[in-house]
């Protein structure tokens, strides 16, 4: 159990407004979900001005994966805030982080490496075309696997790299809300949404793969820091 430094009706009264389904969140979902399909499903040419114009205003859609870290780090945190008195801190918040990702995630990627290489079909062969072994997925780590390749993984498994670095800021984040005051925490929301950007900035500097600057957990920690901040 982690101690709060609140009262206890300070408490209750937070646990109850943040638990409460927020429908305008649905429609920010939905709106990041576009954001990504547009970048991803854009076949727009550009034989003209105007082409070229709507193709790069759907290009843009890669931010949409931003806006998804933002929720994440704001639904997240907020979880982590309301349960920091209750017993059982860490085993429920890892078990129903388990529960919601794992069986679907795991699925998808036996399906990749298992199935797929052994159906016929061009369509089969691109699909299941990934970059590195399945130990770098089973292990929620193939955001390192395309920065050591220099490239996205292609097939099924080009987009887990955002999901790898939302687990793997799930895996440390329980321990600093529980351990840090609330003052602590907002320093530190504010340091890494500061210092992701100017990690970046170095990177670039040093001539770093645009994969590993765009893929690192650390260079994308200040959405997700942003959202714990608004929580």
């Amino acid at each position: 159990m982690c101690q709060s430094q609140q009262t206890p009706e300070a408490d209750n009264h937070q646990t109850i407004r943040s638990r409460e389904h927020i429908p305008a969140l649905d429609g920010v979902r939905g709106i990041a979900i576009l954001m990504v399909m547009s970048h991803h499903f854009t076949i727009i040419g550009s034989a003209n001005p105007v082409e070229k114009a709507v193709s790069g205003v759907l290009q843009l859609g890669w931010a949409g994966v931003d806006l998804f870290f933002v929720l994440s780090g704001y639904l997240i945190t907020g979880i982590l805030l309301d349960s920091k008195r209750s017993p059982h801190y860490y085993r429920n918040f890892y078990a129903r982080r388990v529960l919601r990702i794992f069986p679907l995630y795991y699925a998808v990627v036996l399906l990749t490496f298992l199935v797929l290489p052994r159906l016929d079909g061009s369509l089969a062969q691109i699909l299941s075309n990934t970059e590195g072994s399945i130990g770098w997925y089973i292990t929620y780590l193939s955001n390192f696997a395309m920065s050591r390749g220099n490239h996205f993984g292609y097939g099924m498994l080009n987009v887990t790299w955002s999901l790898a670095i939302e687990e793997q800021f799930y895996l440390v984040w329980p321990l600093f809300v529980c351990v840090m005051r609330p003052q602590t925490l907002l320093r530190l929301c504010l340091s890494l949404i500061v210092g992701a950007p100017l990690l970046r900035l170095s990177l670039v500097l040093q001539s770093a793969s645009w994969v590993t600057v765009y893929t690192m957990p650390f260079c994308r920690i200040d959405a997700l820091a942003f959202g714990a901040l608004v929580a």
